[in-house]
């Protein structure tokens, strides 16, 4: 499992901080993060996928989903490995601006060159799941090789955040799909080649290639549906 389903439902009115809902949503976000810290709910930690481009570089009993006994383990403790991966992270994403993304492979690379050439595949495994954790990177699955996010509020505000905006939704082709081209013009910031494929991995987009011609396809922006019903 990659997310929990709670049993009580929520609902909340975000302008109103100190209503009673706010403060149930609170304390049941306070709840998983202890049960996260304790190891008493080892679903939660189940949250990366390997893919062919990872299981080549690994062992073959090696595996980024994480699997923990519940009630035994809490979080992976902090190692020197750890603290020197997180110093060089924030530098490491600003050399790559305004696109902080890199493949699995570039990640590995780097660590070995600028943190400890020495480090292993355990090691590895260790660092990656412990940044996800602590919400230092975000690990996207894709078809050909895993990308790492190293600045996870830039894709949570900067990216899907403009994107599913009213502001965009508005001039959204009502179609809801965009050929590569149409959809650079419609957000120029980045290549479109790159900053699709990270969307792709998240499930925004959908890419679909008929007739030779590659298209990519926004569930969220398609109004012809609506308006014929």
């Amino acid at each position: 499992h990659v997310f929990n389903l709670e049993e009580t439902l929520v609902m909340v009115d975000c302008h109103a901080a100190g209503s009673a809902d706010i403060k149930a949503l609170k304390s049941v976000i306070q709840q998983r993060k202890q049960q996260l810290i304790e190891g008493t709910d080892a679903n939660i930690c189940n949250i990366m996928a390997e893919t062919e481009v990872v299981a080549h570089s690994l062992p073959s009993s090696y595996s980024l989903v994480t699997q923990r006994e519940s009630y035994n383990q809490g979080l992976p403790r902090v190692t020197q490995f750890l603290e020197r991966v997180m110093a060089v992270l924030p530098d490491w994403a600003l050399s790559l601006h305004p696109f902080p993304v890199v493949t699995w492979t570039a990640f590995i690379e780097y660590l070995h060159l600028v943190v400890n050439p020495l480090a292993g595949d355990e090691h590895l495994k260790e660092v990656i799941q412990q940044l996800q954790l602590m919400g230092e990177v975000v690990y996207l699955k894709c078809e050909q090789e895993d990308l790492i996010i190293l600045h996870p509020k830039w894709l949570c505000s900067t990216v899907c955040g403009f994107l599913l905006s009213q502001e965009f939704r508005n001039n959204a082709l009502i179609s809801g799909t965009y050929t590569r081209e149409e959809f650079q013009l419609a957000f120029p910031e980045y290549e479109a080649r790159d900053i699709l494929r990270v969307l792709s991995a998240l499930g925004i987009c959908i890419q679909c290639t008929e007739a030779g011609q590659t298209e990519y396809e926004f569930p969220c922006y398609n109004g012809l549906e609506q308006e014929e019903g």
